[in-house]
């Protein structure tokens, strides 16, 4: 499985933007240097979790800044942990929601289920906080 490069990219500078060991980063997760910035190249999905993980450790935030709150390190296993033991998608999705309005405040979540159809909204409380991923700036 494969991730396109705007996702590494966006990561690598983001980690730069904080002061964070980009380059580091990249040579923990094998990634050359040489990958950054060009459209259309792929990463692995495992390579890019490793860059993910390590601004996660560093910034000790799952939001990775880019939010009005910090999501505490360790939110996205715990709620795993949790979703997991739902009898239905219903349920675990609803037990997501749940389990994000107690540890942040960062998006408001609501799942609108019509007969066979579900769709579940994210909105951005603090939207200008990542203004490249905010859907009123987007183009």
């Amino acid at each position: 499985m494969t991730a396109a490069n705007y996702y590494i990219s966006r990561f690598y500078h983001l980690a730069k933007r904080f002061g964070l060991d980009a380059d580091g980063l990249l040579q923990a997760a094998d990634i050359g240097l040489e990958t950054i910035d060009v459209p259309g190249s792929r990463v692995s999905a495992e390579k890019l979790a490793v860059v993910l993980v390590g601004i996660w450790d560093a910034l000790e935030d799952e939001a990775m800044s880019l939010s009005g709150s910090k999501i505490p390190r360790g939110s996205f296993v715990h709620d795993g942990k949790l979703t997991v033991h739902e009898t239905d998608l219903r349920g675990a999705i609803n037990q997501f929601i749940r389990f994000y309005s107690m540890v942040t405040n960062t998006y408001s979540m609501s799942i609108r289920i019509e007969g066979s159809k579900a769709q579940l909204t994210f909105e951005m409380n603090y939207p200008d906080v990542d203004d490249e991923h905010s859907p009123a700036k987007s183009t």
